[in-house]
């Protein structure tokens, strides 16, 4: 099963804290180096760090450095891309599955552009995931598609009503309780009603 490593894990939350993000998103999604196989030679993080850091309203697609001094045991400075993007800015994620190899997360913002201007010149985010990065996370991405569909589907707002037809209403809600037609207690909630509160 998939578990970032804990260099990997400090050194996103370093980047994170640096440009200004809280170091504790909600989730990551952890991905690896587009089109290059992890061995056990060659670790994710020692060619970089490719996440995305979800938050309540934003997420943050990272690309970054992990090294670390072999003999100290601590990260290097920082070489790292962050992009910020709103929740309700994406259009869709998709999932595309490469039959039981891994897979390929797309967080799309607009029309596509082509592999690598999206990967590279801030088009659509493309993700790509290890088959055990792919299993392990599934949950994770079904929560983000959640997030974004709600994001694009706002609660319903109050309609606000003009000065003068608020000012009209009351007056009318006034007289009707100045009249005895309505009791204190229904006056206070109508005018409650009228004023959205």
């Amino acid at each position: 099963m998939f578990q970032p490593e804990q260099i990997d894990k400090e050194t996103l939350a370093h980047i994170l804290a640096g440009a200004s993000f809280a170091d504790h998103p909600d989730f990551v999604i952890w991905g690896r180096v587009p089109f290059v196989g992890r061995t056990s030679a060659v670790r994710v993080g020692a060619l970089g760090i490719f996440a995305v850091a979800v938050y309540s309203e934003t997420c943050v697609h990272v690309i970054g450095r992990s090294e670390r001094d072999a003999e100290a045991g601590v990260p290097l400075p920082d070489q790292a891309i962050v992009r910020e993007i709103g929740l309700g800015e994406i259009n869709s994620v998709g999932l595309t599955t490469a039959g039981g190899l891994g897979g390929l997360l797309t967080i799309k913002l607009g029309d596509s552009v082509g592999l690598l201007q999206d990967t590279l010149a801030g088009g659509n985010v493309m993700l790509t995931l290890s088959k055990e990065q792919l299993q392990a996370q599934r949950e994770l991405i079904s929560d983000l598609k959640a997030r974004v569909a709600d994001a694009s589907h706002p609660s319903p707002t109050k309609t606000v009503l003009p000065d003068d037809d608020l000012s009209r209403q009351l007056a009318d809600l006034t007289e009707l309780w100045s009249r005895g037609a309505l009791n204190d207690v229904e006056f206070d909630t109508a005018k409650k009603r009228i004023l959205g509160s």
